[in-house]
Parts: C-alpha cells; sequence; structure tokens
C-alpha cells in the first residue's frame, strides 16, 4: 500500500487560497510576469520581504495579492522568503520566514495551499543550475522538505511527489525509504522514476513510479530531452581505441526492472561548478574548464569540445533559450551558442558590478552595483551589451531572481 497524505483544504479558506495566520490569500497579481525577485527586509522598510515583478515589456511593478473576502495589498505583510518555478503550469512560493508554502498558478495567479506538505528545501545539487523543484512528464511536482515525524525522529528530510491535478485537493506521496536521513539531491524521469543521493548511506536509490526501491551507483544523474535518466560513471581506459573517457549510462525501466546501457563516453573532467543543459533535443554539461560536453543527441554520440573559456568561480547564473546560454560573472555576461559551441562577450566592463541575472526575452536581466555613482539598479542587457535600466528605486541587491515564463 502506497504512503500517502491528502491535503483538504479549510473551510475557512472555502476550498481555495493558503492561509497565512489568519490572513488568507487567492490570488497573487503576477499572471503578466515574465520573472519575478524580491527585496530584502531590511530593505522594504517594514516588516517583510517585497516581491516584484518583470513583464514582457520591461515594467517592473510591485505585486500585490487578493484575499479571500476581496481586499488587495501588499505582499509585504505576506513576508515572501522564496520563490521556485515548478512546471509550466506552476510556481511555489514561501511566505512567513520560511514556513508556509503555496501552490501558485503562473496562468491565473490563483493560490492554493501546500501546509501539509511542508517547504521546499535548499540543498547541495549536482549541478550548480539545479532547481530545488523539480517535475515529471506529468505534471506532479517534486522537492525535498525538513521533516519531523515523531514515529521516526531520526529522519531529517523528506522527498515528495505532489500531484496539483486538483490544486484544491492536493494528494502528496513521500518517496525516501524510512532509514535515509540525509537526501541532498534528486533527478525524475518522465515516467515518475526519481533517484535521490542519500549521504547517511553514501548510496543512491531509485524509488520506482510505482512503489519500491532499488540500490545504484553514487553518480551525477540527470534526465535527458528523451525522459530518460542518464549519469556519467567513473573515467575508464578503452585499450581498444587507446584513450580515457568516462561512460554514460542509460536508466531503461520497466515496472520495476531497471537495465543500464552505454550511452557512450566522453573524455570529460567531472569536478565542481558543472552546469547541465538541454537545448531542443540536445543535452550538454559545462563544466569549470570550458569543456562542452555533449551528452545527449539525436545521433546518439555524445562528443566533447573545449571552449576557449574558463568558468570564473564568481558565476552566478546560467540560462538557456534557443540554443544560446548566459554565463553571467560579477563584470561579464558571456554568450555561448551550443549549437555552433562558440562564445563571445555580451558584456565585459567594470561600469556594473552583477549580483542576480536570468534570461529574459530580450536579453539577460540582471540585478547590479552601478560603479559610477553606487545605486543598485535592476537591469536588463540587450543583445548589443547595452544596459536598459528597469528600476533604481530600489536600491537593494535582490533575492530568489526567478523567470517563471
Amino acid at each position: 500500500m502506497k504512503r500517502g497524505l491528502t491535503v483538504v483544504l479549510a473551510a475557512l479558506v472555502l476550498l481555495t487560497g493558503c492561509e497565512l495566520r489568519y490572513r488568507a490569500i487567492s490570488k497573487l497579481d503576477i499572471t503578466d510576469a515574465e520573472s519575478l525577485y524580491l527585496v530584502p527586509e531590511a530593505e522594504a522598510r517594514g516588516t517583510g520581504n517585497v516581491m516584484f515583478k518583470i513583464t514582457k515589456e520591461g515594467a517592473v511593478v510591485e505585486v500585490s495579492y487578493t484575499s479571500n473576502s476581496g481586499i488587495k495589498a501588499s505582499t509585504k505583510s505576506l513576508k515572501p522568503d522564496a520563490i521556485y518555478h515548478a512546471n509550466d503550469e506552476y510556481m511555489i512560493v514561501v511566505f512567513r520566514y520560511n514556513s508556509i508554502a503555496c501552490l501558485v498558478s503562473k496562468k491565473t495567479g490563483a493560490v492554493y495551499s501546500l501546509d501539509n506538505v511542508g517547504v521546499p528545501k535548499d540543498m547541495f545539487d549536482t549541478f550548480v543550475n539545479s532547481s530545488s523543484v523539480l517535475s515529471d512528464g506529468k505534471n506532479n511536482i517534486y522537492f525535498i522538505t525538513n521533516s519531523y515525524n515523531p514515529d521516526n525522529p531520526d529522519k531529517r528530510y523528506e522527498l515528495y511527489r505532489i500531484d496539483v491535478t486538483n490544486p484544491e485537493k492536493v494528494f502528496a506521496q513521500p518517496l525516501t525509504a524510512p532509514n535515509d536521513e540525509y537526501v541532498d539531491s534528486f533527478a525524475v524521469d518522465a515516467a515518475g522514476n526519481v533517484v535521490y543521493l542519500n549521504l547517511s548511506g553514501a548510496r543512491a536509490r531509485l524509488a520506482f513510479a510505482d512503489g519500491g526501491y532499488e540500490n545504484l551507483n553514487y553518480d551525477p544523474y540527470w534526465t535527458a530531452p528523451d525522459g530518460n535518466l542518464y549519469y556519467l560513471g567513473d573515467q575508464v581506459y578503452d585499450e581498444t581505441a587507446g584513450e580515457y573517457g568516462c561512460p554514460i549510462y542509460r536508466l531503461d525501466i520497466e515496472g520495476q526492472k531497471v537495465t543500464e546501457t552505454e550511452y557512450g563516453k566522453v573524455d570529460f573532467y567531472y569536478g565542481f561548478d558543472n552546469y547541465y543543459l538541454t537545448s531542443g533535443d540536445r543535452a550538454y554539461i559545462l563544466n569549470c574548464e570550458g569543456q562542452l560536453a555533449e551528452v545527449y543527441n539525436p545521433d546518439g554520440k555524445p562528443n566533447v569540445t573545449t571552449l576557449d573559456y574558463k568558468l570564473t568561480g564568481n558565476t552566478v547564473d546560467v540560462s538557456e533559450d534557443g540554443g544560446v546560454v548566459y554565463v553571467t560573472g560579477q563584470r561579464e555576461v558571456v554568450c555561448i551558442d551550443l549549437n555552433a559551441k562558440t562564445w563571445e562577450y555580451l558584456y565585459q566592463s567594470d561600469e556594473y558590478e552583477i549580483y542576480e541575472a536570468t534570461y529574459s526575452g530580450q536579453g539577460v536581466t540582471v540585478n547590479a552595483l552601478r560603479m559610477n555613482d553606487g545605486a543598485i539598479i535592476m537591469g536588463e542587457f540587450d543583445g548589443t551589451g547595452k544596459m536598459k535600466v528597469l528600476d533604481e528605486k530600489s536600491n537593494s541587491k535582490v533575492l530568489y531572481l526567478t523567470r517563471i515564463k
């Protein structure tokens, strides 16, 4: 029998909305937002962080919310703490000093409770740009929460699969095995099979979509564009080819049967600060040495290209669209064309010091220090490297600059 819990919303919120300590909210004003960010509490001139949205037109607007009684107010009173992209339909917003999570529709702004599930835990990930919240091919949502169960006090974290088919009556199923205390990263395939790394046992577990477990190699896993799970094995020497390479394995899963199929090899340095990227039907791993490993493609032939560019230790974000990756450091924005496997500077100067960045439809949206006057601005680099200032009133380093559309 599967373990599970059903989140039934209180009658106080009329089977919709999210109750934040006597303040029930039904909607966030985010339907026209492309990106969201938070201004930290100390800079908000009040008692809580403030949420702002950036629209497609580049307008910066403070986000308001609507209560169940129809009253509009600033999100500052809700104390927003974190914003997570979940899937194409939903995001998760955390409030009240990381104590309450709500499911939010990107299309309508409608807010639903996740009180009985918990709050997503920021964690050590396999890749620098990995998200703490993932989804499968059925739009189920997955994240790890801090967990305390009096019947199992040694358990620290729980990984959940959350069915949001009916957001007003969310079903959440715990996936981690009872003795797995420290879960630090995970990957999920299109069918809902999940691999998670358990530090307490130094092992990887596969939690099957239909229940049950299997132990796997403790390696970095990812989901390729074909919807399957892959991992990169330790370097081996191929005597026939006379060269070293890291084998890539695909997990072929049918029911509770797993077959590991070698997909190919790449001569690749897998250390720290790796980024996993996808573009159409191709997948890549970019490492700190500037090696771009194409680990999945339609030809079934992985390969490695070494770019004449090394990622710096102060890289803050990698975003992608249409085969172009934007790597952002403190004083530079680099564009990498994944298809051509070439790169160029979009911006390189001491005019701005960049704190946070994300891709936008018009270029790269950044939170940066303007060196000539000390103002901290929200701005946008276009394709020519010129800066368009979107907002300079907040004058603050932001939190959770997140593209949601």
